[in-house]
């Protein structure tokens, strides 16, 4: 298994020719990806954050997806992929090379400041045919002079060849109809930022507390029904 990375330029790249990119993980139809609405959504939302960069890594194994591969998507008759390919977003631009040189002396700044610092998030991309959109933190939009509050997001570390990555926000992935329909999801988020809220509390029910994955979700809630 050969483990690369390629470098895009965006917007100039937009995400739609990125996701369909010849690369372990990727080769989605180009049609169908360009007519998701979530596309269409972080394509306007990282242009706002000014993104400049798409470094995707790959394989990437993500513990999220191998949970539910284990449980649901290794036991169908259709064959599925076991690895992912993930996708970070940077607001300075480089290209391969340039990237080649980091990772011989990550002492070297593209601009002034390191690379870390220029670091806009990440989106896994899940090996299924349709809602292949999985675990995905971005920056948030700044606060606006106070107008805008994020008081549910943590903190997220992205570990990408040496590099250790951080981002501040709260996971999204998108909704399917088998491991994660809608109120997975939903719930699947919500666990993301009370997790690490009662992660402090030493009482019995918050050390119970944890952030379950989508296959979980989904079985505690078929288990509970009357």
């Amino acid at each position: 298994m050969t483990i690369g990375y390629k470098c895009f330029s965006f917007p100039g790249a937009p995400l739609d020719e990125i996701f369909c990119s010849d690369i372990d993980g990727l080769r989605k139809d180009r049609a169908e990806v360009s007519s998701k609405k979530q596309i269409q959504y972080l394509q306007g939302y990282l242009t706002a954050l000014h993104c400049k960069t798409v470094l995707v890594e790959f394989p990437y194994t993500d513990r999220d997806y191998l949970e539910n591969y284990s449980n649901y998507y290794s036991r169908c008759f259709t064959e599925y992929g076991r690895c992912c390919a993930r996708l970070h977003f940077f607001d300075i631009p480089f290209n391969d090379a340039q990237f080649s040189g980091l990772l011989k002396d990550p002492g070297i700044h593209i601009e002034k400041l390191p690379l870390v610092d220029h670091y806009l998030g990440f989106c896994v991309i899940n090996p299924l045919p349709k809602s292949f959109i999985g675990r995905t933190c971005l920056k948030t939009y700044d606060g606006d002079n106070g107008r805008r509050r994020y008081k549910a997001t943590r903190d997220y570390h992205a570990h990408v060849f040496g590099f250790d990555f951080s981002i501040r926000s709260l996971a999204f992935q998108e909704q399917d109809s088998t491991v994660a329909a809608c109120a997975t999801s939903a719930l699947w988020t919500v666990f993301h930022g009370s997790g690490i809220l009662y992660s402090a509390c030493n009482t019995i029910s918050c050390r119970n507390h944890k952030t379950s994955n989508s296959i979980y979700i989904t079985r505690e809630t078929a288990i509970s029904k009357p």
